[in-house]
């Protein structure tokens, strides 16, 4: 088994977060353990390597041997306090081929009540967490065959002179559940004091600590709106000094090695 640990300092109001799921002979678990004192990450915390008990049966699969795309869905025994997770990612990297991964399994991930999802010409995001054993099921979802919902939103990913300058926006077709147009504004440590991320979201994302999706926005001004193109209308959902960055980025900043990753 290798065990891959990382402490340091993170942003304030960050939840404990875990996601365990299958991929080839392997069971995989990340987890991320946030405390508020000093030294206080010191202690060690250990992985369960074996199947857990008295919770919910999930239906699990990885990209990292192509069993979610073949629909080669195998079951995991959850902890008690896990749901059963759905996830989907796909990114446009820099001069990179783009990358779609799915995961299903067992996760304790915060405020995860219904569809949580952002895309926008850049990256998509879905999250899908559900109580009831095996809910996970049925066939993957690819982010290119989601139905537009007929909510057109603009589209950008930078700040007011690159990237979302007014002649780079572009105008996007909202998909599935993502139905409000947001705007996020913050610092970023590339794009600096005005940095901008716009797309498609669910209402449920406006409202949720998974703002992480703006990767490095600190000081984060979130607005989000129902009508198509509404960017001029949009009313602040949310505001955050110093936590921006919750569960979902650090999930997928992991998941990218060890989704593709060759199995044991």
């Amino acid at each position: 088994m290798v065990k891959k640990e990382e402490k340091s300092c993170a942003w304030a109001g960050k939840p404990n977060s875990s996601l365990s799921y299958l991929t080839g002979q392997a069971r995989i678990t990340l987890v991320e353990n946030h405390c508020t004192t000093d030294l206080c990450n010191g202690r060690r915390h250990r992985l369960g390597s074996g199947p857990a008990r008295g919770g919910l049966v999930c239906v699990t699969c990885g990209s990292s041997d192509l069993s979610c795309e073949r629909n080669m869905h195998r079951t995991i025994h959850c902890s008690p306090q896990d749901q059963c997770v759905d996830l989907t990612s796909y990114s446009v990297p820099d001069e990179s081929t783009p990358d779609e991964r799915h995961i299903r399994g067992c996760g304790q991930l915060s405020d995860c009540t219904g569809p949580l999802g952002f895309h926008n010409n850049h990256t998509f995001n879905l999250l899908r967490c559900c109580n009831t054993s095996l809910c996970n099921g049925g066939p993957v979802i690819h982010h290119s065959l989601l139905p537009k919902n007929g909510v057109k939103c603009r589209s950008c990913w930078g700040n007011r002179t690159h990237g979302c300058s007014h002649q780079e926006e572009a105008i996007i077709s909202c998909q599935g559940p993502m139905d409000h147009c947001l705007e996020a504004t913050g610092m970023h440590e590339i794009w600096g004091p005005e940095a901008v991320v716009m797309g498609c979201a669910t209402a449920a994302w406006c409202k949720s600590p998974y703002l992480s999706v703006y990767g490095g926005l600190d000081q984060v001004e979130v607005h989000c709106c129902s009508d198509s193109l509404c960017k001029h209308q949009a009313t602040p959902r949310s505001r955050t000094t110093s936590q921006p960055h919750l569960a979902l980025s650090s999930f997928l900043a992991l998941l990218v090695p060890l989704a593709l990753a060759p199995s044991p």
